[in-house]
């Protein structure tokens, strides 16, 4: 019976959802619907867009179409950092903290992408 109990006792419990886990799985969706966004529209897209807003003005600021991906991919390194800091955190108010960060990001970067699209786009 003992060595039953230590069994069972070895069994994790089921862990429970963090607080709004539904905005890292938007952050998530959103991310993606930006990558496809850019996929879709380089045809319609110069063979260079202003994507560095911060360097100066000239050359330094344009890159080809397919780089409207990085926001996106950069979005995304930080949804999965602040996804493993939620995971390791035990505090609820700095989870809903985090999770709201990966959603305000992605929401960021996909506005960034449609943004510099829509303003040097050809439709």
């Amino acid at each position: 019976m003992l060595f039953k109990q230590k069994l069972l006792s070895k069994i994790p419990i089921e862990k429970r959802a963090f607080p709004f886990s539904g905005y890292v799985y938007s952050a998530v969706i959103i991310n993606l619907i930006s990558l496809l966004f850019v996929l879709f529209v380089q045809a319609f897209l110069p063979p260079q867009v202003p994507l560095f807003y911060g360097l100066p003005q000239g050359e330094e600021q344009l890159f080809s179409p397919p780089g409207l991906i990085l926001p996106a991919v950069f979005s995304f390194l930080a949804i999965l950092i602040n996804y493993s800091l939620i995971n390791y955190t035990k505090g609820d108010f700095l989870k809903k903290i985090l999770a709201a960060a990966c959603l305000a990001t992605a929401i960021l970067s996909a506005i960034t992408t449609t943004k510099i699209a829509f303003l040097v786009g050809q439709f």
